[in-house]
């Protein structure tokens, strides 16, 4: 989050234009990270591509409620980068 928020040590970084997040990560799920993105006003809009190994639809449905461009089953690889490309969608509106 200090990466994408530009503070130091990266103040002098350029954000990213997109993000590709694991929804399974070592110290939080991916899900939190991604509400900490939308909730953070200049990263609100950033596009957020969620994987993991995970096919439950639970776990879809949980990272479109959170905000996810899209959601794919790993392995991604370079050849796939179009296809996830093509299918960011806006993220669900927060009610």
């Amino acid at each position: 989050m200090a990466f994408l928020r530009q503070e130091a040590p990266f103040a002098d970084r350029p954000r990213p234009d997109l993000v590709l997040m694991d929804l399974n990560m070592p110290d939080q799920l991916g899900t939190d990270v991604l509400a900490q993105i939308r909730s953070t006003p200049q990263l609100a809009k950033m596009p957020v591509v969620m994987q993991s190994a995970s096919e439950r639809e639970a776990d879809v449905r949980a990272s479109r409620a959170a905000g996810a461009n899209a959601y794919f089953v790993k392995p991604i690889t370079a050849r796939d980068i179009p296809a996830v490309m093509g299918h960011i969608q806006d993220p669900i509106p927060k009610r």
